[in-house]
């Protein structure tokens, strides 16, 4: 077993209050098969990865945000060390997506609505557990951000955040159908020019 997988195993996944069933699936090989398609290093240097990407098998298999920020930031009267900090990147990462998952019918939604949100559902957490994000926090640490969102500026400078696996697709998506609308285009034509020449 890897050093990675040992991390994983047996200091990370036991904070979490996860299923057997949960475990195999971010533990297994095939970790697609649950949607994870982060590797055991990128889940042990960011856990909330497991939140992000973890789909299950129906509605009531799911890792909800608070279960891993619980593990990752355990309450003072447990004598465990923080993961990462209250103010971590990686942690307004995961809470941009919770947000976004949150909005019915859209991927995507204004970062300074979002924050609003964030900040103030962190403010009804114990003290331990608060900290207040600002729209300069979306300026540092790219990667980090980057790696579970897609960030667009307006022509009015609003920043906007999508879920990045969900943004991406939409894309495939649509370059399909203007591919397919292309092809129909040309057949249209080549069709044209045969039966009416």
């Amino acid at each position: 077993m890897e050093d990675a997988e040992k991390e994983l195993l047996l200091h990370l996944l036991p904070r979490f209050d996860l299923t057997t069933k949960q475990v195999r699936g971010i533990i297994s090989d095939d970790r697609e098969n649950v949607s994870i398609t982060a590797t055991v290093s990128e889940l042990v240097e960011n856990p909330y990865i497991i939140f992000e990407q973890y789909v299950g098998d129906d509605s009531d298999d799911s890792i909800p945000f608070y279960k891993i920020d619980n593990g990752i930031i355990p309450s003072p009267e447990y004598g465990l060390d923080e993961i990462l900090d209250t103010g971590s990147t990686e942690r307004l990462r995961a809470l941009c997506v919770d947000e976004l998952h949150r909005i019915p019918a859209h991927s995507f939604g204004k970062a300074e609505a979002l924050l609003n949100s964030i900040n103030a559902r962190l403010d009804r957490l114990p003290e331990w557990k608060r900290y207040v994000y600002s729209l300069k926090n979306f300026s540092v640490e790219k990667v980090i951000l980057n790696g579970g969102l897609f960030m667009r500026t307006d022509e009015d400078k609003n920043l906007y955040l999508y879920i990045r696996s969900v943004y991406e697709d939409e894309r495939i998506s649509s370059e399909d159908v203007f591919q397919k609308l292309a092809d129909q285009s040309s057949i249209h034509s080549e069709l044209q020019n045969t039966y009416l020449n």
